[in-house]
């Protein structure tokens, strides 16, 4: 399209340069009066990772104990003598198998109507330090992981 000679330009091209001056100035001056405090979140898929396979390790663990236990009675005990079996050196091959040691109770663990049922809330922590700080935490990330369990009993 021609322009005739003696009409100035457009108003949407005047409003371009004008909405562009406004942002830019908007733009700089937020730059430079914002805190220097700047936080962030950062996430780690190799700490959920590192979760899932810790929480995998531990269900193993838990289904071959608890495949040992034969009868009604005195399970509790039963099931925590073969926890303790896993232990080498006084230590557990996944050190979330301690919570479950904790919560080796009658709340946790029941036999109802011939079927043994267990149920625990094992927490995975995660933390990254900052290599050139050591008492700087980055992140932590924390995972619950719920296990569940039902054997059906031999009667005696």
């Amino acid at each position: 399209m021609l322009r005739k000679k003696g009409q100035g330009t457009p108003i949407a091209v005047g409003a371009i340069v004008l909405l562009t001056l406004v942002l830019t100035t908007t733009a700089i001056l937020a730059t430079t009066t914002r805190d220097d405090k700047i936080e962030q979140r950062l996430f780690s898929s190799g700490a959920l990772e590192r979760a899932y396979a810790r929480a995998e390790i531990v269900d193993f663990y838990l289904e071959e104990t608890l495949s040992k236990i034969e009868s009604k009675e005195g399970f509790i005990t039963e099931f925590s003598e073969r926890l303790n079996e896993l232990k080498t050196k006084g230590k557990y091959p996944d050190p979330a198998l301690e919570q479950v040691e904790r919560q080796a109770d009658n709340e946790h663990i029941k036999v109802e109507g011939g079927v043994l049922k267990a149920d625990f809330e094992i927490i995975f922590i995660d933390k990254v330090w900052d290599p050139r700080s050591p008492e700087n935490l980055i992140y932590e990330f924390t995972y619950t992981h719920k296990f569940s369990s039902e054997k059906q009993l031999v009667e005696s």
